[in-house]
């Protein structure tokens, strides 16, 4: 039973290694939302988030430029294509998940658009840019293997 439960949490572990880019690339965009959560509610005294956060860096930086230099990075070090890709899905799995924690202490979306198009947009811009970020890799790769 002992070498059982040993097994499974290595198994575990291997699972968390392999796809701890994508996951800390998850934490990184979700800590920054709570962060100007934070930041905007001691400033304005009520539950907001602070712009000064939010707009020059959390959503042109981490939702859509970040995703294809972590891709290419990942690549060009012999990280895996599917977790390359997944890179670029995280800005949409991590949206409503800022939504759900904006929900809950009082903050509306401020988007015109349905959550499921912003989410659907987000994944096709973060998986188009995973993608090329993947090639760039692989040719840096290629290139510096010789």
């Amino acid at each position: 039973m002992e070498h059982r439960d040993r097994d499974a949490g290595e198994r575990v572990g291997a699972v968390v290694r392999a796809w701890r880019v994508p996951l800390t690339y998850a934490v990184l965009i979700l800590g920054t939302y709570l962060v100007a959560l934070v930041v905007g509610t001691v400033q304005a005294g009520t539950p907001t988030v602070a712009t000064a956060i939010v707009d020059p860096f959390l959503f042109p930086v981490l939702f859509f430029l970040v995703p294809p230099v972590i891709a290419a990075v990942n690549a060009a070090v012999g990280g895996g294509v599917a977790q390359s890709l997944a890179v670029g899905l995280v800005p949409a799995a991590s949206f409503p998940v800022m939504v759900a924690i904006g929900r809950l202490v009082g903050i509306g979306t401020g988007a015109d658009a349905p959550l499921w198009a912003l989410v659907l947009v987000y994944a096709l811009l973060g998986i188009v840019g995973a993608g090329f970020g993947v090639v760039g890799g692989r040719g840096i790769r290629r290139v510096t293997d010789g």
